[in-house]
């Protein structure tokens, strides 16, 4: 039994519609239907500013996300929190995706006691990097439901290799192609940034950024290696479109390489650390 850990369904949508411009299951270029309904982050966040480079803007009201990222719009929400206390700050993730359907966004704001000074960005087009930031956050922690909606994803990531390798029944990734059997689906895995946390407060790992593409679903969520746990992977922070919920998993696998894109070390003295802390390590 290779995997240890099957799907965690931990966040219910109220309703997943299909918006009537954004085509049907089946239609050529259509990844994932676009999503409606509702969503249990954990709390309510209201955030508002801009970055200094590729996030011009940024407005989270109550969990629903509005950005611009390298000068396109998107449009999401808050799915996940975390207090990351070794490195003293409490991260945000935002999952967003571009009006046009043509890139998918995940964004991490680095809150200090109501500011916002830093975010990570990463995209299909970009990867993962951050930027000094100016704006504001309030975070009320509550059981109080997100209703967010999120354009449909008409695109995939282009080819690209992590320098990573991995092989095992359930988990697989030579160079660009890859697989990965979670909750009952074998999904196509589309890697598209890494991070290398060798150094990260909490480490050492490995992050595989991925788009997991199925039958009119997509998910994304992150490969996580450990150097001192050679034999297992996790996927974690995991969220699926159109159905707003969460893919959690556990495998046992080989691997081989080392990152292409390596950020183990913070870029400035300045710099927040990089990466995402795993939800578990069983």
């Amino acid at each position: 039994m290779l995997a240890i850990l099957f799907l965690l369904v931990a966040c219910t949508p109220k309703d997943a519609d299909v918006a009537p411009d954004t085509g049907s299951c089946g239609d050529a270029g259509l990844v994932a239907p676009a999503a409606e309904g509702r969503f249990f982050a954990g709390g309510l966040l209201g955030a508002q500013g801009a970055g200094e480079e590729r996030l011009q803007a940024f407005d989270v009201q109550a969990g629903a996300v509005t950005l611009t990222l390298a000068g396109a719009a998107h449009r999401g929400l808050l799915y996940a929190d975390h207090d990351w206390e070794a490195s003293g700050y409490h991260l945000f993730d935002l999952l967003t995706v571009a009006e046009n359907g043509g890139d998918l966004g995940v964004t991490y704001l680095y809150t200090q006691d109501g500011a916002v000074p830093y975010a990570y960005t990463e995209s299909f087009t970009h990867l993962m990097d951050w930027e000094y930031t100016s704006g504001e956050a309030t975070w009320e922690e509550g059981d109080a439901p997100l209703e967010v909606t999120v354009p449909a994803l008409l695109a995939v990531p282009e080819p690209w290799v992590s320098g990573l390798s991995f092989q095992g029944e359930e988990l697989w990734l030579e160079g660009a192609e890859g697989g990965i059997m979670a909750g009952g689906t074998t999904w196509t895995l589309h890697p598209f940034s890494s991070v290398d946390c060798t150094d990260c407060p909490g480490g050492p790992w490995l992050e595989i950024h991925s788009l997991l593409a199925g039958s009119c679903e997509a998910c994304f969520g992150i490969v996580y290696l450990f150097p001192e746990e050679p034999e297992r992977a996790l996927l974690s922070w995991g969220l699926c479109l159109p159905g707003l919920t969460a893919l959690e998993a556990s495998f046992e696998v080989t691997w081989s390489g080392s990152l292409a894109t390596s950020r183990g070390a913070r870029p400035t003295a300045d710099a927040p650390w990089p990466g995402r802390p795993p939800r578990r390590r069983p």
